[in-house]
Order: structure tokens, then C-alpha cells, then sequence
């Protein structure tokens, strides 16, 4: 049996829309009946399926993110664009430029209007249109939802074909990383014979009141012991690029499978995916150490003040924070650290 290749749409717009959104995802269902048969599944993001569930930031971050993960983003409008509608626009838009993906629809309800529903938000539309003229982003009128699920309908079958492509050579680009990362595990297993995490095990499963710090920066030393950097006491951005994925795991696994699972790789990593993913952009790293109250309005606190009782913190991801003290022995800009270390996590597919 063929395995099913799923597409993701994501559809945006307004409440005044919501009976055309209900339209939609029924004709999505109904498409699926279709391409299912041939191994396809569409699967259709709507921002009323979202759990409005506790976020590091906010819940439309939550869209956006979905946004980015989707290989189509609809768009619908009628009288107005709300803030959040074009937010989602310029991410999927921002996301096309990157790599050609999502692909981008704009749909506008082109019908009779009660004199009663046009307010002064009418202004959002026409500045938008002329955006999307500036842009050079062509969108297309529609008289009623059949006439929106005709021409969309249309635009599937011409899209479907490139799409399925696109996500059966992603497969074979996946499966060749992974072969890859199966040959340098087995020569990272071979130089990693001298590393010991039994006393990083026997401290995290303790009862002392400062076992994470102590975890810590015992992490650091194992991290500086991998890449044989112990008497300098620092990472060079080009050990950090190649740490040992192993390694990198078997830490990881450590710290989330004892009672410290809050305080783990895994959880660091899912706290910036809340902050759009790893990107370089100091703005975005600063966010994340705000989050873990690593730093204020003056900056990045210094290793020792931060593990002193006054900064002591409890969010979610606050251990392991040995990459400060990497960055201050090696003058480096923290910011740098961590898009370098978190970039080799996500590589290492940790």
C-alpha cells in the first residue's frame, strides 16, 4: 500500500466570512474522498481547530507557525482586513520568498454589500489591495462560494501533481540525512569512548537542592570535554557546529527522563519554535532569554549572578544555561551561541 502524502492548506480570514469558511472546509472533505483513493490527504489548518492552550508568547504565533509548516495559504476577504489576518498573510508571504512554499491564494468576496456593514475599516481593504499591487501578488474576485470552490478546485488540480513531487524528493532528501548522520554517529561513537555521563546521571537523580546547577555545569564540562576544549574552557563557533549529535542526545535524553524534564534540550527547543524557530536574529534570542528571565532590560546576566538564589528561576527550559558561561570566556555575543548551539540540536535532529 502507497503511503499517504499529506498537503497542508491553511485558510485566513475574518468572522464576516465564517459561513464561506464552513463552505470551504466541506468542499475540502469532499475533495478527499477524491485524492484519497489516489494516496492523497488534504489536511485543512483552521484557527478554530487551535486549543487555546498556555504559549509562550501568543496564540496567533501559533498560527503563524502552522502557517509556515503548510504547502497552501488561502486567504479570503470581504469588507476589511483585520491585523492578525494580514500578519498571517506577511508570514506566509515572508515564508513563499524563502523557498517557494507556501503557495499563496488570495481570494476576494466580490458581491452586493448592505449599505449597514461598511465601516471605516473599508480603509484595511483598499490599503491592502494596494499592497498586494506593490507586491506583485495577483488575487483573484469571487462571486459566491461556488464560484470560490470552482476556482480553487481548479488551481488543486494543477498544483497537486508539483506538490506530491515536492514531498516525495523531500522523503528521499530526508532519508539520504539520515544515512548521513547514521556514518558520522558511528565515527562520533568511536571518539566518544572516554566520555562518562554517570555522574551527570547520579547528580540529576539526586535530592540536593542545587542538583541543577550542579548538572549544569557538568553538562558544560562534558560539552567541553567532547570537543576537546576543557582547559580553554570555551566553544569556537566551529566546535559548536560540530559537536557530536550523540552526545548531544544522550545529554538531552538525561536531563528530560528524570525529574528535570522541564529543564531540558527538547524543552529549550519547543520554547523557541514558539518564537518563530531558530533563526538568526539577536531580537528573537533576546525574546527567549526574557522568557527564561536570563536577562533584563540591560542585558544578558552574567553565569554566577544567574545561578545565585536572587536570579534563581523556574520557567520551563531555564536548565541547561551553560552556554553563558561559554560566551563570556570566550568574549563571544551570546546571541551567537545560541543560534550556532540550537542549529546544531535541530541538525542533529535532537
Amino acid at each position: 500500500m502507497m503511503a499517504v502524502k499529506t498537503i497542508k492548506i491553511f485558510l485566513a480570514s475574518s468572522l464576516e466570512l465564517k459561513e464561506d469558511r464552513k463552505e470551504f472546509e466541506i468542499f475540502i472533505n469532499r475533495k478527499n474522498k477524491e485524492y484519497i483513493k489516489k494516496s492523497i490527504f488534504l489536511h485543512l489548518e483552521l484557527w478554530e481547530d487551535f486549543i487555546d492552550a498556555m504559549s509562550a508568547t501568543r496564540l496567533q504565533d501559533e498560527y503563524n507557525k502552522a502557517i509556515k509548516e503548510c504547502d497552501v495559504f488561502v486567504s479570503l476577504f470581504l469588507t476589511k482586513v483585520g491585523q492578525y489576518t494580514e500578519e498571517e498573510f506577511d508570514t506566509a508571504f515572508g515564508k513563499f520568498k524563502e523557498n517557494n512554499k507556501p503557495l499563496i491564494y488570495t481570494y476576494f468576496k466580490d458581491s452586493q454589500i448592505n449599505l449597514s456593514r461598511i465601516t471605516p475599516e473599508i480603509n484595511t481593504l483598499l490599503k491592502f489591495k494596494e499592497k498586494l499591487d506593490q507586491l506583485g501578488h495577483f488575487y483573484t474576485p469571487y462571486k459566491s462560494i461556488e464560484d470560490l470552490k470552482y476556482q480553487f478546485g481548479e488551481q488543486l488540480t494543477k498544483i497537486i501533481p508539483t506538490l506530491v513531487e515536492s514531498e516525495f524528493n523531500q522523503i528521499q532528501s530526508d532519508n539520504k540525512v539520515l544515512e548521513s548522520l547514521s556514518k558520522e554517529e558511528k565515527i562520533e561513537l568511536k571518539s566518544e569512548k572516554n566520555i562518562d555521563y554517570s555522574k551527570l546521571e547520579k547528580i540529576l537523580s539526586g535530592k540536593e537542592r542545587n542538583k541543577y546547577k550542579q548538572a549544569d555545569y557538568q553538562t558544560y564540562e562534558l560539552i567541553l570535554q567532547a570537543a576537546n576544549r576543557l582547559e580553554e574552557g570555551w566553544l569556537r563557533l566551529e566546535d559548536i557546529d560540530k559537536l557530536p549529535c550523540h552526545l548531544l542526545r544522550k545529554i538531552d535524553s538525561i536531563w528530560a527522563n528524570t525529574d528535570a524534564g522541564d529543564y531540558s534540550f527538547r524543552m529549550q527547543k519547543k520554547i523557541i519554535n514558539n518564537f518563530n524557530g531558530i533563526e538568526n536574529n539577536q531580537e528573537m534570542w533576546n525574546k527567549f532569554g526574557d522568557y527564561l528571565r536570563s536577562r533584563n532590560q540591560d542585558g544578558w546576566f552574567s553565569y554566577n549572578d544567574l545561578y545565585s538564589d536572587i536570579f534563581h528561576s523556574t520557567a520551563q527550559g531555564y536548565f541547561p544555561h551553560f552556554f553563558l558561561k561559554i560566551a563570556e570566556i570566550g568574549d563571544i555575543d551570546v546571541t551567537i551561541i545560541l543560534f550556532h548551539f540550537f542549529s546544531r540540536l535541530e541538525n542533529c535532529r535532537v
